[in-house]
């Protein structure tokens, strides 16, 4: 991934974002995606920004809906468990300001 640090904070900015993001840095070694922590204002790691490999996830409208399908589906049976702290247990995805669950830059795509 040959981003650099503006281009990533503007891919940043198309998220709804509460907090002012200060950096992404790689995290993990994965083998499929990119994935980056991302750190806002206040010092803490916050978000994490993944480039979807599109070249293995050649839909990655139908991917993110199944995802958010799923995710939504064990977050619903979480909740009516009783099950407390439900947001270290299963993945949030954050819309872009448009409502997507991902962005496209022209060339990758990003969650």
């Amino acid at each position: 991934m040959a981003k650099t640090k503006e281009q990533l904070l503007e891919i940043l900015s198309n998220f709804d974002l509460k907090e002012k993001v200060v950096s992404a840095e790689p995290f993990g070694n994965g083998h499929i995606n990119d994935t980056l922590k991302v750190t806002t204002e206040n010092g803490e790691p916050k978000y994490v920004l993944q480039r979807i490999n599109h070249l293995i996830f050649t839909n990655v409208d139908m991917l993110q809906n199944n995802i958010q399908v799923v995710t939504s589906h064990i977050r619903k049976k979480l909740e009516a468990k009783g099950e407390t702290d439900i947001d270290r247990k299963v993945l949030t995805f954050l819309p872009t300001k448009d409502g997507k669950l991902y962005y496209s830059d022209g060339d990758s795509y990003w969650r």
